[in-house]
């Protein structure tokens, strides 16, 4: 209750949404896209290394 009790209601819902989210990404999207490159380059560097 109070004056601004909507205003700061939506303020939180936003900040621990966007901790959630910035969480998520950090524990599954960067690593899986870090072993999705570096897979990548190990198959180049093996291939290089086989035309050698």
């Amino acid at each position: 209750g109070g004056e601004g009790a909507n205003q700061r209601i939506a303020m939180g819902v936003t900040v621990v949404g966007g901790m959630l989210v910035s969480t998520v990404l950090t524990m599954y999207v960067v690593p899986a896209i870090y072993s999705y490159i570096s897979t990548d380059r190990a198959k180049k560097a093996a291939a290089a290394a086989l035309k050698k």
